[in-house]
Order: C-alpha cells, then structure tokens, then sequence
C-alpha cells in the first residue's frame, strides 16, 4: 500500500515498499515544533539540515513555523536526515512509545489523495505496521476507482463496506458489496474497487502481507 497518484478520475495505488508519497499531505499542528526541537537536540542548523535531507532551507523555516504542510515524501526525508521514524511524527508527542494507549486525532491521520479529489486514504494503521498488516478508510466520491497493480507475493485484501455500494474486481471476478458486506482477495494481482454510484462511498480496507 502507497502512493495514489492519478490518471483523470481513477486513483491508482503503488506497493508501499516504493514510499513515493508525493501526492500526499499530512496537516498535524505539531510537526513543525517537533522537527524544530529534534533539530535543535541535534545540534543542526537549518541550513545543516536542509544540506543533508535535500530540502530547501525556506520550506524547512515554513514547516517548522507551522506556514507549510509537509508532503509524505519531505517527512520522510526528513526523518531519515534526523534518525526518526516517521511514526515519531505523526504519533501524539506526549504519549510514549511503550504507552499502551495511544490517541491520535483525526487531524494528525495522514492522508493520500489524487489531485483531482475523486478518492482517499487515511492511513489508520501505525507507520511502524508499513509492509506487514496496514488499515485504511477510503473515501471515493461518486464514481471514484481505486485501481492498483500487484502488490507483493502473498497479499490479501479485506474491504469492508460502510456506506454506498462498491464492487471489487479480482482474478476476472466482479463482487458487489453493500454497507456492512466483506470482500477478501488476492491483493498480489491486479486489482479495482469501484464506486459505480453518483453518491460517495466508504470503506475501511486492510490489506495484509
């Protein structure tokens, strides 16, 4: 699970072992301040920093001041140049890492979207499950697609509808799925979700590696 870029209305989604987030934001309040004083216990400088993250120095100063919203991709470079792990970000900074209680706001949930607005993921699941069991709300407006290519050997998919009706196409077999109803399939083949209605749609889709 990755990337979602786009072609006209559809939303294609990438094996997340690419981490090609581009078309993606993320909008936490507290990311700036954060990258800030990780920074600073670093002893970098901003130009320092921007030197070995390869970002720009006025993109850094925007982040840390809250003016810019930071793509996937920046934080990910980002977290590389500062030795963190991208869930050290997005994860509520006042919980610890062995707190078996964690919240996180709906404003702290990254989400990928296409550029044209016809579908969304909120990426439910912790950074730290990447590649290994992830959980998602997708979103798709009337009519949205989410088309992916094969993800790794041995993916399964499991969608479960929560409002509209979606239909998953897999291995030549077309299911319709109404609110409450469950798909699972092979995600390691081409594969299609689609909302064939005028009215949005919703769905909360694991996929498990």
């Amino acid at each position: 699970m990755g990337i979602v870029s786009t072609s006209n209305s559809v939303c294609y989604r990438k094996d997340i072992l690419k981490r090609n987030f581009m078309t993606s934001s993320v909008h936490p309040p507290e990311i700036g301040p954060r990258i800030k004083a990780v920074r600073q216990e670093r002893k970098l400088t901003l130009e320092k920093l921007a030197e070995i993250s390869n970002i720009s120095k006025s993109l850094l100063s925007d982040i840390e001041r809250g003016k810019a919203n930071p793509t996937i991709a920046t934080l990910w470079s980002l977290t590389g140049a500062l030795g963190l792990s991208l869930s050290d970000l997005v994860n509520n900074p006042s919980q610890s890492a062995r707190d078996p209680v964690i919240f996180v706001t709906s404003y702290n949930t990254p989400k990928l979207g296409s550029l044209d607005g016809q579908c969304s993921l909120r990426i439910l699941s912790p950074m730290d499950q990447a590649g290994r069991m992830e959980w998602y709300l997708l979103e798709f407006v009337g009519k949205g697609e989410l088309r992916s290519d094969p993800h790794t050997p041995g993916t399964k998919e499991h969608l479960t509808v929560l409002s509209g009706h979606l239909t998953v196409e897999s291995l030549g077999r077309k299911i319709d799925a109404a609110p409450g109803d469950t798909v699972r399939y092979p995600g390691d083949v081409d594969h299609v979700i689609i909302n064939n209605a005028e009215v949005p749609a919703s769905a909360v889709l694991v996929v498990m590696n």
